[in-house]
Parts: C-alpha cells; structure tokens; sequence
C-alpha cells in the first residue's frame, strides 16, 4: 500500500497557500480605507481571520486575544518601525486631500506584504512541526520585516498580483 502522508500535507500547504493569496487582497483593498487607525483595524481583523482559517487547517485554534498580540507583535512593531520615520503615514494620512492620496499608494502595499508575511510565517511554523504553543513571536520579528520588504520589492518588479509562491521564489 501506498503512503500518501506526503499528499495530505501538501494540501494543507496549498490551502495554506490559498487563503494567504485571498487575504492578501482583503487587506490591501482595507489598506485603501481613508481615515486613520479605521484602516488598521480593518486590516488587522481581516489578518485575524486570515490565522484563525490556517489555524483550521493544520488543526489549531487561536484565541482571539493570542492572535491579536502576535499581529501587534510582529506587524505593528514593524509598521511602527517602518512608518515611524520622518512625519509618519498616519500623520500624513490627516492632511486633507494629499494625505488621502499618498497613504493609498503606501498602505495597500504594506498591509498585503505584511499579510502575506504573516501568513508564511505561521505556514512555515507549522509546517516544520511547531504548534501554537511553542511560537514566539519575537523569534520570528526581524524574518517577518525581511519578508514584507521581499514581498514589496517583488511587488515593484511584477506586472501581475505577487502570490504567496511567487514572493517565496528565488530571483
């Protein structure tokens, strides 16, 4: 008889896959949203929901609390970073008509990349053996900002939507 272990956990991996690439888009059309700190919370939901259906996948369920410290954690300790420079995208977010239009441009990007950042990290994490239990959020810190700036670069070079797969491949 046949093992066909290996096939299970290649769907898993390409459902894993699947919904990374559908969240990507919900949070970056969130992204889009023009009043501050809305914006995040939107996109932070939606990465929530993102974690709690690969939760399903392999078998694991968040808590809504856990998950919310791990986005804090690994995404708002990055876009703090990230955006903290100069005057900061929420401050120029509040500049009328201007703010709203680069923050449309910067935002979207961000909140895709830092979702599909997220969401390989739990992939990989899972993947490799590891449970809800033993993840630690600051292991994991500065892989996340490399993959959103990966994410971002590969992004500038694509003409079509970067997937999860995409981003993950070699140039």
């Amino acid at each position: 008889m046949e093992n066909t272990d290996h096939l299970h956990d290649y769907t898993k991996l390409h459902k894993a896959n699947e919904v990374v690439k559908n969240y990507i888009m919900w949070t970056g059309a969130a992204g889009i949203i023009p009043v501050p700190i809305i914006d995040f919370a939107a996109i932070s939901a939606i990465q929530l929901n993102m974690l709690n259906k690969i939760g399903d996948i392999y078998g694991y369920k968040f808590s809504s609390n856990w998950g919310k410290e791990v986005i804090g954690s690994l995404v708002g300790g990055y876009l703090a970073t990230t955006l903290g420079k100069g005057i900061g995208l929420r401050m120029v977010k509040a500049i009328p008509i201007i703010g709203g239009i680069a923050s449309s441009l910067v935002v979207p990007g961000l909140a895709a990349g830092s979702t599909w950042a997220l969401g390989q990290i739990f992939i990989t994490h899972f993947e490799s053996g590891g449970t809800l239990l033993d993840f630690d959020p600051k292991k994991y810190k500065d892989h996340f900002a490399e993959m959103v700036k990966k994410y971002l670069a590969k992004m500038n070079l694509a003409k079509e939507p970067v997937t999860a797969t995409d981003a993950t491949k070699k140039k």
